[in-house]
């Protein structure tokens, strides 16, 4: 197994001395991590071994109705507060890549690939790990919102990350085919990633379903099935026969 999953010791600091800022931030916005949670728990219907892979991004976890969740967080800070938020269920950590080995999950959840520095590869090593009848979903941010989320961290209004990772859906559909996976479903989901009572509502439930202004949704979901290897074509072999004039009794 790679150490993909292992995450760098600067961006394991660069958490810890943010901790409280970046708790503050979670909980401020806590209406869009709540709402998000309800659509993955409406598509990760159940699970018997499901992985959760993210960075400092538990609440997303937060509505999903599992007993079992096997977590690889970005420190043991982190873990500890998604135990106390989901103190109903059992609650792995998984610290690095050696607890993966040798692992098959019919479920994983992806919200940190952005912030991976290899998505690729990143990919290719969560192959690996997913049985061939299981699912494996992506959230991402939508490009169109990148420019307000730099303006938001400029103005304090959110953690940066040390680095984040400009992922297209075309981009995102090349490294899955890459890394044998094949894009399912796609959900767009929040306009509005603040509670304003009512105005929410209709902006998120309403306005958000319209074809056209989806697109602008501040978050993608996306849903991908593993796919078997192609063959390669020299492997196979082809026997042509050609019946002749009264030979159909000696053809078998």
């Amino acid at each position: 197994m790679n150490n993909i999953f292992q995450r760098e010791k600067d961006i394991k600091d660069y958490y810890k001395k943010k901790f409280k800022q970046k708790i503050f931030y979670l909980k401020f916005y806590n209406y869009f991590y709540n709402y998000l949670s309800a659509v993955l728990n409406s598509l990760i219907i159940e699970s018997k071994n499901f992985l959760y892979i993210g960075t400092a991004q538990y609440p997303f976890l937060q509505k999903l109705n599992f007993k079992k969740i096997n977590v690889l967080e970005i420190s043991k800070d982190y873990f500890n507060k998604l135990r106390e938020i989901k103190s109903d269920s059992l609650i792995s950590e998984l610290k690095n890549e050696k607890n993966l080995n040798g692992i098959n999950y019919d479920k994983i959840l992806i919200t940190s690939l952005e912030y991976e520095k290899n998505p690729l590869l990143f990919l290719q090593e969560i192959r690996k790990l997913i049985s061939q009848d299981g699912r494996l979903f992506i959230l991402k941010y939508n490009l169109w919102w990148v420019l307000i989320l730099k303006i938001l961290g400029l103005f304090k209004l959110r953690l940066k990350h040390p680095y984040q990772n400009v992922i297209s859906v075309n981009f995102l559909k090349n490294i899955c085919e890459h890394s044998n996976f094949e894009i399912v479903h796609r959900e767009d989901q929040i306009l509005l990633p603040i509670n304003i009572p009512i105005i929410s509502f209709i902006v998120n439930k309403i306005i958000a379903k319209i074809p056209i202004i989806k697109f602008f949704c501040f978050i993608n979901i996306f849903v991908l099935r593993p796919v078997l290897e192609r063959d390669n074509l020299d492997n196979y072999k082809i026997s042509v026969i050609v019946p002749c004039k009264n030979e159909e009794r000696n053809i078998k």
